[in-house]
């Protein structure tokens, strides 16, 4: 399986923070975006 994924999650919302830390533990780059910094 190809490592030097990079996954772009716009919207934390209810399920982007575990998106996001499900794929940084699986070895992926993650870059969030939200239309604040609060949830980020």
């Amino acid at each position: 399986m190809n490592k030097n994924i990079e996954v772009a999650l716009i919207g934390d919302g209810l399920m982007g923070h575990g998106l996001a830390l499900v794929h940084a533990m699986g070895g992926h780059k993650v870059k969030m975006q939200d239309i604040s910094n609060d949830p980020l």
